[in-house]
């Protein structure tokens, strides 16, 4: 006797296929979210231990904050600073100085390069790798983070060119960066008068020690960039393009001077806290991009929107609406994380100093 053969039918198949369908649907969300929470975990853990290094740099440096960046190779005689600009050797960055890793004084590294005994043997310094600085990337950016303003030629942004007018120059930066620090907290290069700099600086910055910041446990210390690069680019002076701007610290105060971002430029000296120009600060980067080197009003701009759901809505304090609620993780003083949004630092309590500490008045 022939049995016969039971299959399944066409209404059956498309049962079960619309089923494994709905599951997918279901389960697609969760692990995008599980992903997310999973990096926003990774990027506190990684800011925390940038806090930590940044507590030993302390203990090794009189209790002073690193400067963000300075030219490479810079020299200060009577007060004035001898750096050209662009500087031809390239930017000395904070996470060259507190990275542990590196087992020889940054600015060493240009000098062993050039002194390779095999001069057949590729010519690489840490800053031309990614292998030591796992600790300054966060996974919930691309590529982990932004490249340096000079930078190998595999490792430069889209869209970007290298700063420096000579070829080959590599900034002594974390290849890939996702932080950056408080600009009222870490000083920027110009620390003296520098005849080779536009604009012609009118005021200078110090360096500013632990003990100053009043508040520590509410004053941002570090937090994470953009995830875009065309979010914190600036104007090439070599090419006439564009360069990344990732060494640059940011700023939760305002320049009513001659330019509104460059807070050392300010011939009148008024600063002011964001609070009360909360309008300053782009409400989404993401969609406002490319921004208008040399009129982003507020360095904030550049602080990220990169964990979490992307949803939009109003914010109290501001008369612009569609703002990005996106989080990100903040470093403070005192050393502990906290994930929030951007606008919960400036309003309705302002986080980023009791003052300028950085700048000489």
């Amino acid at each position: 006797m022939r049995k016969d053969q039971k299959a399944f039918t066409l209404v059956e198949l498309l049962v079960v296929i619309g089923i494994i369908a709905v599951l997918i649907g279901l389960l697609l969300p969760a692990l995008a979210k599980a992903r997310d929470s999973a990096n926003t975990v990774k990027c506190s853990s990684n800011l925390r231990g940038i806090g930590q290094a940044i507590q030993q740099y302390l203990d090794e440096n009189a209790g002073t904050f690193p400067p963000s960046n300075f030219p490479t190779g810079v020299q200060i005689s009577n007060g004035v600073m001898t750096s050209p600009y662009p500087p031809p050797l390239g930017y000395t960055h904070w996470s060259a100085l507190i990275n542990g890793n590196l087992w020889m004084p940054a600015t060493d590294y240009l000098l062993a390069s050039n002194s390779n005994p095999n001069p057949n043997a590729p010519q690489l310094t840490p800053f031309e790798s990614t292998a030591m600085w796992q600790q300054f990337q966060c996974p919930a950016l691309t590529n982990g983070g932004l490249s340096p303003a000079d930078t190998y030629s595999s490792n430069i942004d889209f869209g970007m060119t290298n700063e420096s007018p000579i070829a080959g120059v590599v900034d002594l930066q974390a290849p890939r960066l996702a932080y950056t620090l408080n600009e009222a907290l870490s000083p920027r290069s110009q620390i003296a008068s520098n005849p080779g700099f536009s604009p012609t600086p009118t005021r200078f910055y110090r360096f500013v020690r632990a003990t100053q910041v009043k508040h520590s446990a509410d004053t941002v210390l570090a937090t994470e960039l953009w995830g875009f690069p065309l979010a914190a680019q600036t104007s090439n002076p070599v090419s006439g393009g564009f360069e990344s701007n990732s060494r640059r610290p940011v700023s939760g105060f305002i320049s009513f001077g001659t330019s509104s971002s460059n807070l050392y430029a300010s011939i009148s000296g008024i600063y002011t806290p964001l609070t009360s120009y909360i309008n300053q600060i782009l409400t989404d980067p993401e969609v406002q991009i490319p921004l208008s080197p040399g009129n982003v009003q507020s360095t904030l701009s550049y602080v990220g929107r990169n964990h979490g759901s992307k949803t939009y809505g109003s914010v109290p304090g501001t008369t612009l609406g569609h703002w990005d609620l996106r989080q990100t993780n903040f470093l403070y003083v005192d050393g502990h994380v906290e994930t929030k949004r951007l606008i919960d630092t400036v309003y309705p309590k302002f986080q980023w100093g009791d003052s300028m500490y950085s700048l000489q008045y």
